[in-house]
């Protein structure tokens, strides 16, 4: 028995050596880190702030509502389009997860997370929903693929989503 068993655990092996941990890495949503594009409009308001993997993150405000793009180094762009999928009156958190994984020995983003604080009662603005914002890294393809609701394991459950994201259809309006 142990003569069958013994190749059977050395072709297990390499997989076990080539399985590579997901961590996360936060970088920040404002602040002195980001820097503001002036607008025309003074009820809109751009800024650009640094995100994972030489991936930066604009973040644009118009009518109390927020949205994310993510610029690639390779300057491909992709418009995540939080304001079309919860369409209330929103705001980002102040931090953005990347999910990372090893490729080539470099950290590279494969997914990412960002908290999203959205206002769906029209009648009472103040009532907010703090949903997790879930999607891959694809390029200018990169998109939102998993909305968590609020729930005792959230996170965990985003985490989840993220690192299983590549795989995912994009969520868009129709989805909601």
């Amino acid at each position: 028995m142990k003569k069958t068993i013994l190749p059977f655990l050395l072709l297990l092996l390499p997989m076990v050596t080539l399985a590579q941990p997901i961590t996360s890495t936060y970088t920040p949503t404002y602040g002195k880190t980001c820097k503001a594009t002036p607008q025309e409009d003074e009820q809109s308001a751009v800024w650009v702030c640094p995100g994972a993997g030489g991936i930066k993150v604009e973040f644009a405000e118009g009518d109390i509502r927020q949205n994310a793009t993510l610029i690639f180094p390779n300057k491909q762009q992709a418009d995540l389009g939080l304001w079309s999928i919860k369409s209330g009156f929103s705001s980002i958190g102040d931090k953005m997860e990347w999910r990372m994984k090893k490729v080539n020995g470099k950290n590279t983003p494969i997914g990412f997370i960002i908290r999203y604080k959205v206002s769906e009662d029209p009648e009472d603005s103040s009532k907010i929903t703090s949903y997790l914002m879930v999607g891959k890294i694809a390029g200018s393809n990169s998109c939102v693929t998993d909305i968590v609701k609020p729930q005792a394991n959230q996170n965990v459950k985003a985490r989840t989503f993220a690192d299983n994201a590549a795989n995912q259809p994009c969520l868009n309006e129709q989805d909601q």
